[in-house]
């Protein structure tokens, strides 16, 4: 996924999108999108199961990465992009 940028507290950040699509052998794949304050500890982005993500307004800075899941497989993580948030 690409998407990496700095941006002003408060700014719309850009879309985070796929730079290579997901595939595999074993049926449909599906996403989630998760987020993160420390690049550590992952929470699930309700409803953002799309192959991109588009962050909206952000105060602080944060992580995303997106699981790409196919039928009868473990949850595949993408690299990490950062939205880095700078005060006004």
């Amino acid at each position: 996924i690409t998407g990496a940028e700095t941006i002003c507290s408060g700014t719309t950040a850009a879309v985070i999108t796929s730079s290579v699509s997901a595939s595999g052998g074993n049926g449909t794949i599906t996403y989630q999108w998760q987020s993160s304050p420390n690049g550590t500890t992952w929470s699930d982005i309700g409803s953002a199961t799309s192959l991109t993500y588009s962050p909206g307004t952000l105060t602080a800075t944060t992580h995303y990465r997106r699981l790409a899941t196919s039928q009868n497989c473990v949850d595949v993580p993408s690299n990490v992009v950062v939205k880095t948030v700078t005060p006004v």
